[in-house]
């Protein structure tokens, strides 16, 4: 049974989708909305209302899936995109909400967001001429269509994680990092360090630590031994063997740092 929902929330449609929920073995409720249209206000009720349905179909171990148009901030205010938002607001349909990372804000509310931009490898079919833009490169006006799924489906399938949606942080003089996985018992983590730096040496007790090359060359020394790993290889660092990342070459370098259990809060130096 798939029963879907447009434009905006009507409460008359919950106690008729309850109806048909309850004649069914399996559901699927899918909501379309855009976004853009809505003011904050009003799109807190379109949560509100997605919520109510999805409580009813959870008593049914069923699926709650919202389907929608998202913009950024920067396709509301970009100089570019102006005299378009203008008309818009002159036929008496003005866009007022955006976010820059859906996936991110629908996730504070318990949603599993997957997030598709126009030529995307899953959205071009041969027809977008152009390059994509990476997420993770500012200022640029973009349209996401998200698909967020929460109950059954969405607490047993992982969804795509790449650095534009990671939780990032920085360590040591201008590295990144970026959580690409998170959990109690394991971490993988995408790092980048710029031309001559490097970490204060150290050791974990209980992590055992994988380094995993995806660009430019890693020196990593690890009890008196130095390695210089290149993009395609790796190594392992045991639990206890002090070791020091670091970058001695001219350009960036990015690496996998892959933590068994995770290594955070589990960290002394290693002189």
């Amino acid at each position: 049974m798939l029963a879907a929902l447009s434009s905006f929330p009507n409460t008359f449609w919950f106690p008729v989708l309850l109806a048909l929920v309850l004649k069914s073995t399996f559901a699927m409720v899918v909501a379309n909305y855009a976004m853009f249209f809505l003011a904050l206000a009003l799109l807190k009720r379109t949560y509100a209302f997605s919520m109510g349905i999805f409580l009813a179909l959870l008593l049914f171990n069923a699926t709650t899936t919202i389907s929608l148009l998202s913009v950024n901030k920067e396709m509301i205010d970009s100089p570019f995109t102006a005299p378009y938002m203008k008309k818009l607001a002159e036929l008496g349909v003005p866009w007022h909400f955006a976010v820059s990372a859906p996936d991110i804000f629908f996730g504070r509310h318990g949603w599993r967001a997957q997030v598709t931009m126009p030529g995307d490898p899953n959205a071009n079919f041969g027809r977008w001429p152009f390059p994509v833009m990476p997420r993770s490169m500012p200022g640029i006006p973009r349209t996401y269509f998200v698909t967020a799924t929460k109950g059954g489906a969405a607490l047993q399938l992982p969804l795509p994680v790449s650095i534009a949606s990671a939780e990032h942080y920085t360590w040591g003089r201008g590295c990144d990092g970026w959580h690409l996985l998170k959990q109690d018992s394991l971490s993988v983590i995408q790092e980048r360090m710029p031309a001559g730096t490097s970490e204060e040496r150290h050791r974990h007790s209980r992590a055992r630590q994988f380094f995993y090359v995806l660009r430019g060359t890693l020196t990593l020394e690890m009890e008196g031994v130095t390695h210089s790993l290149t993009a395609g290889t790796g190594i392992e660092v045991p639990a206890g063997a002090g070791h020091t990342a670091a970058n001695q070459g001219p350009d960036e370098i990015e690496f996998l740092l892959v933590s068994h259990p995770p290594a955070h809060g589990d960290r002394e130096p290693a002189p």
